[in-house]
């Protein structure tokens, strides 16, 4: 993780900034969770990657691989607020549990 941006952060947000206390102990929550989640893939990588006998380079080209289903290498994947109906094709809000036009339930998958 790239700790220099989080050094931004707090010099954006020092003692003098007019951000409130609780904001300042949200983005500190945050960050660690963040490092938590660095700490819990990496682990986890180190287990696939033993169990598979992947590399490195394994890992990179599928992260590129899902970067790019948008069209934009941008180390993202783009969040989609609606999901098409498998049924009926039609579009609909990720909000809903069933297709508004058919009823159709949504499976939804666990990165969406």
């Amino acid at each position: 993780m790239n700790h220099g941006s989080s050094g931004n952060y707090q010099r954006l947000f020092s003692e003098h900034s007019p951000i409130s206390a609780n904001t300042k102990a949200k983005i500190r929550d945050l960050e660690a969770r963040v490092d938590k989640l660095e700490l819990i893939c990496e682990s986890l990588w180190e287990f696939i990657k033993e169990d598979k006998k992947l590399k490195e380079v394994d890992l990179i080209e599928r992260m590129t691989q899902i970067d790019l289903q948008d069209g934009v290498y941008d180390h993202k994947k783009k969040k989609s607020s609606s999901i098409k109906c498998t049924k009926c094709k039609r579009m609909n809000s990720k909000r809903h549990s069933k297709c508004m036009y058919c009823g159709q339930v949504f499976i939804v998958g666990p990165f969406d």
